[in-house]
């Protein structure tokens, strides 16, 4: 495997996704309360179904201790970890990347044996690998799933209990607009033209 900013990983073609790499992440170790200090636990990967690979975790109160064997090598290092304030009020924590500093909200472990943020490895985004058709419906499938309506367009659409009118014809309107993407983007694919689309389908 080379190494961080190995010149064969800036194709986005070529370059890993997230998938290819065992990972932490600290969204789901907070959501899980492990980020408290003194916690003290295994966070385990399935690898094939019969075997699974695990690091011991120890919580401290600026960091996270690591410690696992790589390859043979016993590894035991310090992940830091910063609280940003969000716009709610509160913090949500964020991992310090061992390898440059700068925050992630998940690792990866690479080659080498240490965990480093996904810029550091050269690591894409999963919808760097996507057609734009695929990432406006992806985009399109989010809102949906927000607002909680059926996956296929022609179901109802009503608005969650709680939310603002304002909010929902927001992201109704952005949900829209995506699909009006999508399908302009697919009639220039077969060649086309973009008022063929039926628009009150959405």
């Amino acid at each position: 495997m080379g190494g961080p900013g190995s010149s064969r990983w800036r194709d986005v073609e070529t370059r890993p996704v997230p998938e290819d790499f065992l990972s932490i992440d600290v969204r789901r170790l907070a959501r899980g309360k492990l980020l408290e200090p003194g916690k003290l636990f295994y966070w385990t990967w399935p690898l094939d179904g019969k075997r699974t690979a695990s690091i011991f975790v120890r919580a401290e109160p600026r960091n996270l201790v690591l410690k696992y064997t790589y390859n043979g090598r016993k590894m035991e290092y310090q992940v830091g970890i910063e609280r940003v304030a969000t716009y709610r009020g509160g913090a949500r924590p964020l991992f310090k990347c061992p390898s440059c500093g700068k925050r992630a909200n998940r690792l990866f472990l690479w080659g080498d044996g240490l965990f480093a943020c996904r810029n550091c490895l050269g690591i894409a985004l999963a919808n760097d690998h996507q057609t734009p058709i695929e990432r406006a419906l992806r985009q399109a499938g989010k809102i949906r799933e927000r607002l909680g309506w059926e996956s296929h367009i022609y179901a109802a659409r009503p608005k969650p209990k709680g939310m603002h009118w304002k909010t929902f014809y927001r992201l109704s309107e952005r949900h829209d607009a995506y699909m009006r993407r999508a399908d302009a983007l697919f009639l220039e694919s077969v060649g086309l033209p973009p008022e063929a689309a039926d628009d009150s389908a959405y």
